[in-house]
């Protein structure tokens, strides 16, 4: 897991060099949308107010709303268009359906710190400790955690760990079946609990 961790950080550190030298070239080929689209992801990922003047003019909201979902940045855009004046932002109808996108986020990162917190609990009770990767982990390095869109919970148990560790949380209401991967060293183990929204916690061993 050490290494896959270091592998991890120079994979990132590299793209990041790569970006910063190749970041002048790629705007001149990026169209107008995916230039304000990248505008209010900066924005809104380091609350920093974006650029006006690339919102003066032909602003194709459709199209960079579009690609915030396919990317999963609805809630990061929105956080920077809130720094746009209310002359330069998206016809009402589109900012109430952030609004209420923003809502559903919000209360999806209280249902899964909630299950996280009660889930690490339960097995530490049992002397099973875990880590948790990615997801809620990763949305707490962010100035506002909540932007973050929420995916499933991903608890790494260790090998030795996981058949006991299923066995825990099934005990503690989950349900959930066996679902092996591809992956040689990794298997997961999916519970759902009831909740009004899909609910998940991801067992890696």
């Amino acid at each position: 897991l050490h290494n896959e961790i270091i592998k991890s950080y120079k994979n990132t550190k590299l793209c990041i060099i790569l970006t910063i030298f190749g970041a002048q070239n790629l705007k001149l080929s990026m169209t107008l949308a995916q230039q304000q689209y990248l505008e209010l992801l900066r924005a809104g990922l380091w609350s920093k107010s974006a650029d006006q003047s690339l919102f003066q003019g032909e602003v194709d909201w459709k199209a960079i709303l579009r690609t915030s979902h396919q990317q999963t940045t609805n809630i990061i855009v929105a956080d920077g268009i809130d720094t746009l004046p209310p002359s330069l932002c998206p016809p009402k109808k589109r900012i109430f359906k952030l609004a209420i996108r923003r809502t559903e986020n919000t209360l999806m990162h209280e249902l899964l710190n909630t299950t996280l917190n009660q889930a690490v609990q339960a097995l530490n009770a049992e002397g099973i400790w875990s880590i948790l990767l990615k997801g809620q982990g990763v949305a707490n390095n962010y100035i506002n955690p909540q932007s973050r869109m929420c995916g499933d919970i991903d608890l790494y148990v260790g090998e030795e760990n996981f058949e006991r560790a299923c066995e825990v949380l099934k005990k503690e209401g989950a349900t959930g079946s066996h679902d092996y991967d591809n992956h040689e060293y990794q298997r997961s183990n999916r519970f759902n609990e009831r909740n009004p929204y899909y609910n998940t916690i991801e067992l890696l061993s």
